[in-house]
């Protein structure tokens, strides 16, 4: 078993993970179209907790590695494994602001 150490993104925990469901009615041919989102929150340690959302597609040729967007039919196990590497990036940017840009109202 390998063990490996996080040095591009700070500690985090991954509280929860969504999967939300969007179906709109096509006017043009009357058919439901369904889009997906998956919500994960999760909390940076030292931080309040965080949301990082991306796409989710039930269509194998959408699914890119490197783009977040991934298969809906994943089990929790592997969508974690494959939006990793997104959440890392996206709490390194939460968590470089510095103690001004937190209070500032406009950010």
């Amino acid at each position: 078993m390998a063990v490996y150490t996080q040095t591009n993104a700070p500690v985090y925990t991954i509280d929860n993970v969504y999967l939300q469901t969007h179906i709109e009615t096509s006017e043009a041919n009357n058919k439901n179209m369904t889009s997906y989102t998956w919500k994960v929150a999760y909390t940076p340690s030292g931080q309040d907790q965080a949301h990082y959302m991306c796409g989710g597609t039930d269509i194998e040729a959408h699914v890119n590695a490197n783009t977040p967007v991934i298969d809906v039919r994943l089990a929790k196990d592997d969508f974690i494994a494959n939006v990793v590497p997104f959440i890392n990036t996206h709490s390194v940017v939460l968590t470089q602001s510095s103690e001004f840009e937190k209070n500032d109202w406009r950010s």
